[in-house]
């Protein structure tokens, strides 16, 4: 097995079931307001159950292809309520997929929101969201989307054209926007 440093992870098997996850698995969902046994909730499970999206599904699938032939790493966001999150992934050929946090900052409040476009959908990638005034990260976006106030609307994951642009090239020059310098 492959000893790469990664703060969360979690071990596919080939069927692409969860096997095994870190040790600060359930401790970082409950820092983020998920549950605190989450890890008895998702093992055993197929990874798909967890993934929204054709496109991201697809990607998924051809970042695992890819890791059977050496390490696979990848920016992204993913951030928290509370927190701007730059990740690093790692998937390694032996099916762990690893998450470490690069940046990491307070969010700002945003302003509150005033309409509804549907669908909602949020690049997998960089975490924008898609409105009629292009793709805007949340702060922005809230202003136009039901994001905060509409607990019943489900956010679709897919990617943005950057990101889509840039999946065979390297990081999309974009997924740093929004931190502050």
């Amino acid at each position: 097995m492959l000893e790469i440093e990664m703060e969360n992870w979690y071990q596919l098997d080939e069927q692409d079931r969860i096997i095994e996850v870190s040790p600060h698995f359930d401790r970082f969902s409950s820092e983020n307001g998920g549950p605190a046994d989450l890890s008895r909730q998702v093992i055993g499970r197929s990874l798909w159950d967890f993934v929204k999206g054709d496109t991201l599904k697809m990607l998924l699938q051809l970042t695992l292809q890819r890791a059977q032939q050496g390490v696979v790493c990848l920016k992204m966001r993913c951030d928290a309520p509370h927190q701007l999150r730059l990740l690093e992934m790692l998937v390694t050929p032996d099916r762990r997929v690893g998450f470490t946090p690069l940046k990491v900052e307070q969010r700002l409040p945003g302003p509150d929101p005033k309409g509804a476009i549907e669908p909602i959908t949020m690049c997998a990638w960089c975490n924008t969201f898609e409105t009629e005034q292009g793709w805007l990260p949340l702060e922005q976006a809230s202003a136009f989307l039901p994001l905060l106030y509409d607990s019943q609307r489900e956010i679709s994951h897919g990617m943005c054209p950057p990101c889509e642009e840039s999946f065979d090239t390297g990081t999309p020059a974009h997924l740093e926007e929004g931190f502050r310098h």
